[in-house]
């Protein structure tokens, strides 16, 4: 059971660090000053704290810390007034929130992190830091709650301590970071997410700013995306556009979101570095400005290292990371080509030079370069040392601009996927079938007129054949109804004379 300490209206809480006092978790009272006393502490507090409170606490009168240390192992709520000019210290092996009324002169002064590693505090309200205050992240992560923040008023770039320092990669700030900005200086924001990634690392994605003209809050937050700690292969920008050279990556890790929220910001540079990524596994790192699914507008500033920077910016948006992959495809890939057939058909060309334990290629189609779909597989040649060419076809494309890629999968599972082309299709030839209800949950129903569908087979995105588990129970001239209820959910192809269809299996 949370024992709570309250301060209640008719009382004034006043320390000065001339006094210690200890509350234990037993709920007894300790009183010592600082010459000594009978009723010491029973626990070894330093002398230069002057409240250690070893439960929660709640405000309700009034709290005033002049210049002592207050440490704190339980939970924190002020319904009253909190004035500070000392220091906060979250302490202790549990986690603890922050909740109640910590903004304009409730404001905390140094608000100090020193959590054992795995704990965290957990801001249920707005927090803010005096104009004159820090934020130490000694030891431990904060966490955010949404539609809350924590705001460093103080424009010194030094108001945040120890964020992420000596590879820690566990001290830094999840949810919305605001800190105030002066023209000049380079402010850090370590915010991230908490996850651990395949490389081992526990989230912190740095982000620097820099306004070049104009002072305001800069905010941060750090959001993760699917494919954490690896790379999910999704092209960037069309080739040759401005100094992108080949990254077509976005790495897995997530997106920053930058604002300002009031204004005054004109100009600005951006440093991102997600700092669980390793330098030799990537190359070719630039920064992606209103990233995918959304759209991009930025593609250019490429290094070859992080952190990546990109200057003069002037408008605010979800930043990431993208970069190629320095690791080669386990073949030599000559050449990967699309091209349209009489605006009704895509034609895929590939070639290979050599290729090694090369098992099958999977050829991947998207309408947005983020989400895909296998639509064939094709038999690899395992191990070959001399030229060989490969055809394939989608003959039911999408319509307008649309892409593809292709995935070489290994014998031992181990994949790599080939640059990305587009295509696009202005005027796509109407298939002579009609097809529905498409998604299906037993009954689909194909018709054409003049009939043709001819022979019909049923392939799933893997290309195997499922044409016998289904049953033509309705057939005329123009009309065939085929049972689906012996297969099992998933994403499935008609395949005719005329074209091959798609729809999906509820």
């Amino acid at each position: 059971m949370k024992k709570y300490l309250f301060f209640i209206a008719i009382y004034l809480f006043y320390c000065t660090g001339n006094s210690q006092i200890f509350v234990s978790q037993d709920g007894l009272l300790h009183l010592t000053n600082a010459s000594g006393g009978e009723l010491r502490s029973p626990e070894a507090i330093s002398q230069n704290v002057g409240l250690y409170v070893d439960s929660s606490i709640t405000i309700v009168g009034q709290f005033i810390n002049d210049s002592c240390e207050v440490q704190l192992t339980g939970d924190l709520l002020n319904t009253g007034t909190f004035t500070s000019h000392g220091d906060e210290v979250f302490i202790g092996t549990k986690s603890q929130t922050i909740s109640g009324n910590f903004i304009n002169a409730n404001n905390f002064y140094n608000l100090i992190i020193n959590k054992n590693a795995g704990n965290f505090v957990e801001l249920d309200t707005i927090v803010e830091i005096n104009v004159n205050g820090i934020l130490n992240l000694n030891q431990g992560l904060i966490k955010v709650n949404p539609t809350n923040y924590i705001h460093i008023k103080n424009t010194d770039s030094a108001a945040i301590l120890n964020g992420g320092n000596n590879g820690a990669l566990d001290k830094f700030i999840k949810g919305e970071l605001r800190r105030a900005i002066v023209s000049g200086p380079t402010y850090a924001f370590p915010v991230g997410d908490t996850y651990l990634d395949d490389a081992g690392g526990d989230g912190l994605q740095y982000a620097f700013l820099k306004s070049n003209n104009g002072n305001g809050i800069g905010s941060v937050s750090f959001t993760a995306g699917d494919g954490i700690g690896i790379v999910d292969s999704s092209v960037i920008c069309p080739v040759g556009l401005g100094d992108y050279k080949d990254v077509e990556y976005r790495l897995g890790n997530g997106f920053w979101e930058i604002t300002n929220p009031l204004g005054g910001i004109e100009s600005y540079n951006v440093t991102l570095h997600p700092a669980d990524f390793i330098n030799d596994v990537y190359f070719d790192y630039t920064i992606l400005k209103n990233g995918l699914p959304t759209g991009s507008d930025k593609c250019d500033g490429v290094s070859n290292t992080l952190p990546i920077k990109h200057d003069s910016l002037i408008s605010f948006s979800k930043f990431e990371v993208a970069a190629s992959q320095l690791t080669p495809l386990p073949i030599d890939l000559i050449l990967f080509e699309t091209s349209v057939l009489n605006n009704k058909t895509v034609k895929l060309n590939w070639q290979t030079g050599a290729e090694i334990n090369n098992n099958y290629f999977t050829i991947e189609r998207s309408d947005n370069v983020y989400n895909w779909e296998a639509i064939k597989t094709i038999e690899g040649a395992g191990n070959s040392s001399v030229l060989l060419n490969y055809t394939s076809f989608d003959e039911n494309p999408l319509k307008g601009i649309s892409y593809y890629r292709l995935k070489q999968t290994d014998f031992d599972g181990k994949f790599e996927y080939s640059k990305i082309r587009s295509i696009n299709i202005t005027d796509l030839v109407h298939s002579p079938i009609s097809i529905y209800p498409n998604p299906i949950l037993n009954q689909v129903t194909l018709k054409a007129s003049p009939l043709k569908l001819g022979q019909i087979t049923i392939y799933n995105i893997m290309g195997q054949d499922f044409t016998l588990l289904t049953r033509k129970i309705e057939q005329n001239d123009d009309l065939m109804v085929i049972d689906f209820s012996q297969l099992s959910t998933g994403t499935y192809f008609i395949k005719t004379t005329s074209g091959t269809y798609k729809i999906y299996k509820l």
